[in-house]
């Protein structure tokens, strides 16, 4: 595995080389000082795994990042570059970005693990209270606000942000109007 920091242009000039990433992720350090644990889940711009940082065994989330589809590596490069920027962030309700790197060609973010339980699996275990709602709703909206504050808000709402306000529209049979235009990452509690 070849690995490098990403300097100005976190894209690699190469094409990534996936055959040798699914031969070799889960060997230890194949992410230098990581080992691999598990699959968290991926989608169209990436895969997201937890990886156990070995000097200190923390869990961590690495997101490798699809960059194989020309339409897709703008889309990916313009993100990156609005990396260093939404870095800077520390807020309790919002994954943190702890280093950026690449692998095989592949690039990576590794942020703050936060858990597996998402919003959409919560809401699939049944009826919340309208209290647990709102605490889940706040949560989020400080997220989006402290993204507002640094100007690091996309256009477009992410799949569980759209889970948060269908179940908020019927908690308690009131009708809550709300809208929040959130980042690529999942609402995890």
């Amino acid at each position: 595995a070849t690995i490098a920091s990403v300097s100005s242009s976190p894209i690699p000039d190469r094409a990534p080389d996936w055959e040798s990433f699914y031969a070799n992720f889960r060997k230890p350090g194949y992410v230098s000082g990581f080992e691999i644990t598990s699959k968290l889940g991926g989608g169209m711009f990436g895969l997201v795994f937890k990886a156990t940082r070995q000097s200190i065994g923390k869990d961590y989330a690495i997101k490798f990042l699809k960059v194989d589809d020309e339409s897709v590596r703008d889309a990916v490069r313009r993100e990156l570059d609005a990396v260093r920027h939404f870095a800077q962030l520390d807020h309790p309700n919002l994954v943190s970005i702890e280093d950026l790197g690449e692998v095989d060609g592949i690039p990576y973010l590794v942020m703050s693990y936060a858990g597996q339980e998402t919003l959409r699996s919560r809401i699939e275990q049944g009826r919340m209270t309208r209290d647990d709602a709102m605490r889940i709703f706040v949560q989020a909206a400080r997220g989006v606000q402290a993204l507002h504050h640094v100007q690091c808000l996309r256009s477009g709402v992410a799949s569980d942000a759209e889970c948060i306000f269908e179940f908020l529209c019927v908690a308690d049979k009131r009708e809550i109007h709300a809208r929040a235009v959130l980042c690529d990452h999942k609402v995890i509690f």
